[in-house]
């Protein structure tokens, strides 16, 4: 059994969706659960409403998100919201893009999942010549989420020749896994 549960922020109840409504990015399910542009989960349940943090990740705003999917991995109560996201950023000639996935369960109002998926950096250098130079590395490991399990594939990475900035993510343990009272349990093939 491996435990990928994040540490969540739930700060205090919120009296009234008025005061976020003006920030909500996204609806992910009606009357229920919106994603803020600051990356916070409106959250209403059990006549409370709440505020969840989704910074233990990467995404630094709600544009990286790339996919939003509901799944129900535990057979009970809200479904989980899967995120897939995506960031690029550069500057003195050198491009970083990462990629991750988060798995939420409202139910537990807990980030159950949350790793990067891609470490990619290009770099390029123009020499007194004019003549554009470069070079690359990058990890990347597949995972997703297919029939109601999480699916982690092999991962691999890539140096390009001359790569003086080496790509890294911490690849996981592969296989497929279900989500049950809150823990992951790998499955047999």
């Amino acid at each position: 059994m491996i435990r990928f549960n994040i540490e969540t922020t739930v700060s205090n109840e919120i009296d009234s969706l008025k005061f976020v409504r003006s920030n909500i990015h996204d609806t992910i399910i009606k009357d229920c659960l919106y994603l803020t542009d600051n990356l916070n989960f409106i959250l209403k349940k059990n006549k409370k409403i709440y505020s969840i943090s989704t910074t233990s990740s990467d995404i630094y705003n709600a544009d990286a998100i790339e996919k939003i999917e509901k799944v129900q991995l535990d057979k009970h109560g809200l479904q989980e919201i899967v995120i897939y996201w995506r960031d690029g950023s550069g500057h003195d000639g050198q491009f970083v893009e990462t990629k991750g996935i988060q798995i939420w369960n409202f139910d537990k109002l807990q980030c159950i999942f949350d790793a990067s998926t891609l470490s990619d950096i290009q770099n390029a250098q123009q020499d007194s010549n004019g003549t554009v130079t470069g070079n690359s590395s990058s990890c990347r490991q597949q995972i997703s989420i297919k029939n109601n399990k999480l699916v982690i594939e092999k991962g691999n990475c890539f140096v390009g020749i001359g790569t003086d900035t080496i790509s890294k993510i911490d690849f996981l343990p592969v296989g497929r896994y279900k989500y049950r009272n809150n823990n992951w349990i790998k499955l047999k093939e």
